[in-house]
C-alpha cells in the first residue's frame, strides 16, 4: 500500500537480485540505487512507468548487459551512473534525446572503438574475405548515444579512449562543469572539448600517452598527475586556473602555462643571455646537471637549462656547476645575506648569484628573499627548479630579474637573503652576489661588453660570464621591524603531499 508513495529505493550490495523490481507500482520513485548488485542481469522494461526518476545508480553491476529501451522515456532523469558495468555492451540509441540528463558517469566502460572504421586501410580482398570468414561483430558502446549538449558532469575515466574515439559531431555543452578523462590513452585534448570557456573541475590522471594540453579553457580546479609523456600545458590567452593539483610524476613537463618554462640554454634569446652575463654558450652545451622540478617532484639529468617563471616571464634562473660568484657581480658577500642602496630611479634589471652545496641524499628547498626595507615590501621567490650538486661539489644559481620603479626606487635600502627550509647543517651557502643595471647602462650596452679575462682562480665555466664595470653604492643594513607587504613569486607550498593522488600539492591563484 505504501509503494505508490516511495521516493527513494536503495538496494545496494544485494547480491541475490537478478532482475530489478517491477516499477508499475513505483510511480513516485525519484532515486533508484542498485550499486554493487553483482548478480543483476536485467532492468525491467516497466522502468519507463517511474516517470519521476531523477537519479539512477547502477555502479558495479558487472553482469548487466543492456539498458531497456523504455529507459529513454524518462523525461526528468538528471543523473545516470553506470561506472563499473563492464559487461554493458551498448546504450540505447534514443538516449541522445534525453535532454534532462546532466550527470553521466561511465568509468571503466570500453568506448575505445566507438568511432573507428571497421575496414579502414584494408585491401578489397581482405574486405571480401572478412565478410565471409569473420562473424558479425557485436554492438559496441558509442559516445554518439549521449545527449552531450545537456550534460554538465561527464566522467569517462578508464574508458580506453583514444584520439579518434570521439565522434565528429560530439560537442559537449558550454556549461560543462566537471570533466574526468583519467586513465585513457589519449595524446591530446580532444577537439570536442576545445570550445569550452570554463570548467569547474578537470581531471587527467594516469594518462600514459598524453603529450600536450594546449589552449585549455578557464579551470577552477585542475588535476593532472602521473602523465609521464606530458610536455606542455597552456591556457587560452587571458585565461587561467583557480586551484591546481601539482603535476606529480609528469617528469617530462617542460612548460606549464604562466608558472614555468624550461628551455635549453643554447635555444634562448642571445640578448637575454648577454644580460645574464653569459658571452658564450658553447662551453656550456656539453655540461650535464641534475635538475629537480618541484612542480613534478621529478629529477632529470640534462644539459644546462634556462627556467622562466612568472606570467610576465620576468624571472629567469640558470643552474650550473661552479664554486664562486663571477667577479663582475659588484656586490658580494660570504654570508647568505647582503644589503645595498638603489642609486638610480630607472632600475632596469637585477642579477643575483648564489653558490651553495647540499649534502648528498638530502632534500633541497630554499627561497630567495628581496626585502625593500625603505618601502617595507618583500618578495619571496621559490624557484620552480633546483640544481642538485654532484657529490660534495658546489652549484651556482644565476637568477635574472626585471624590476619596476614600484618595486625598487631611488634611495631604497634593499636586503637580499637566502632562507633554507631544511636543516642548515645539510645546506651551505658559500657566496652570494648582486649586480644592478640601470636604464642608461642598458642603453649604452654595458651588459654586452667584450669578454675579459677574470684575474682570479675560477671554475670550469666562469669564463662564460662578462665582467661589467658599473657599481652601485652598497652597505649592510638591518631588517625592518614592521611586518612588510609580502609578494610570493614562483613555487608555492600549500600542503603536505601524502602519497595519495587524490590529495597532492595544491597551488591557488
Amino acid at each position: 500500500m505504501l509503494l505508490g508513495s516511495l521516493k527513494f529505493l536503495n538496494l545496494s550490495h544485494c547480491h541475490g537480485i537478478v532482475k530489478s523490481p517491477d516499477f508499475a507500482k513505483l510511480s513516485a520513485l525519484e532515486h533508484l540505487v542498485l550499486e554493487d548488485c553483482a548478480c543483476l542481469v536485467e532492468i525491467d522494461e516497466s522502468i519507463g512507468m517511474a516517470e519521476g526518476l531523477v537519479l539512477i545508480n547502477l555502479k558495479d553491476c558487472i553482469l548487466l548487459k543492456k539498458l531497456p529501451e523504455k529507459f529513454c522515456t524518462l523525461k526528468v532523469l538528471e543523473t545516470l551512473i553506470i561506472s563499473g558495468c563492464s559487461n554493458l555492451s551498448m546504450l540505447p540509441a534514443e538516449m541522445r534525446t534525453m535532454e534532462s540528463l546532466k550527470v553521466f558517469h561511465a568509468d571503466g566502460l570500453d568506448f575505445g572503438d566507438s568511432n573507428c572504421t571497421a575496414h579502414q586501410n584494408k585491401s578489397w580482398r581482405e574486405f571480401i574475405w572478412g565478410l565471409v570468414s569473420v562473424p558479425k561483430v557485436s554492438p559496441q558502446l558509442s559516445l554518439a548515444s549521449l545527449p552531450c549538449n545537456s550534460i554538465t558532469t561527464l566522467s569517462l575515466a578508464n574508458c580506453n579512449l583514444h584520439d579518434n574515439s570521439f565522434p565528429v559531431d560530439f560537442r559537449v555543452a558550454h556549461s560543462l562543469e566537471f570533466l574526468n578523462l583519467s586513465n585513457n590513452p589519449i595524446r591530446f585534448l580532444p577537439d570536442c572539448f576545445k570550445g569550452l570557456k570554463e570548467v569547474k573541475i578537470f581531471r587527467l590522471r594516469n594518462c600514459n600517452q598524453l603529450q600536450t594540453l594546449e589552449d585549455l579553457p578557464k579551470i577552477l580546479e585542475f588535476c593532472t598527475t602521473d602523465c609521464p609523456l606530458l610536455e606542455k600545458i597552456t591556457f587560452k590567452p587571458g585565461l587561467s586556473f583557480k586551484k591546481i593539483f601539482y603535476p606529480h610524476k609528469c617528469e617530462n613537463l617542460l612548460e606549464m602555462f604562466s608558472l614555468f618554462k624550461i628551455v635549453p640554454i643554447e635555444n634562448m634569446d642571445s640578448e637575454l643571455i648577454n644580460r645574464c652575463g653569459i658571452s658564450d654558450v658553447e662551453p656550456m652545451k656539453s655540461i650535464q646537471i641534475r635538475l629537480y622540478n618541484l612542480y613534478t617532484s621529478a629529477e632529470t639529468k640534462c644539459s644546462i637549462q634556462g627556467v622562466f617563471e612568472n606570467r610576465q616571464g620576468r624571472v629567469l634562473s640558470i643552474f650550473y656547476p661552479g664554486s664562486s660568484v663571477p667577479t663582475w657581480f659588484t656586490i658580494q658577500s660570504s654570508v647568505p645575506s647582503l644589503s645595498f642602496i638603489v642609486s638610480h630611479s630607472n632600475l632596469q634589471y637585477l642579477n643575483t648569484c648564489v653558490v651553495y652545496k647540499v649534502k648528498p641524499g638530502e632534500g633541497i628547498y630554499f627561497c630567495l628573499i628581496f626585502h625593500n626595507m625603505t618601502a617595507n615590501k618583500m618578495i619571496v621567490y621559490h624557484p620552480a627548479c633546483y640544481g642538485i650538486p654532484e657529490g660534495g661539489e658546489y652549484m651556482t644559481w644565476l637568477s635574472h630579474w626585471r624590476f619596476g620603479s614600484h618595486k625598487m626606487g631611488p634611495g631604497d635600502e634593499v636586503n637580499i637573503s637566502i632562507f633554507n627550509y631544511h636543516d642548515d647543517q645539510n645546506f651551505e651557502v658559500k657566496e652570494i652576489g648582486v649586480y644592478l643595471v640601470y636604464e642608461e647602462q642598458e642603453q649604452a650596452g654595458v651588459h654586452l661588453g667584450k669578454h675579459q679575462k677574470i684575474q682570479q682562480p675560477c671554475d670550469k665555466i666562469s669564463h662564460c660570464f662578462v665582467p661589467v664595470k658599473a657599481q652601485p653604492g652598497a652597505y649592510h643594513g638591518s631588517l625592518a621591524v614592521q611586518t612588510p607587504q609580502i609578494e610570493i613569486v614562483g613555487w608555492t607550498y600549500l600542503g603536505k603531499y601524502t602519497g595519495d593522488p587524490s590529495s597532492p600539492f595544491m597551488l591557488y591563484q
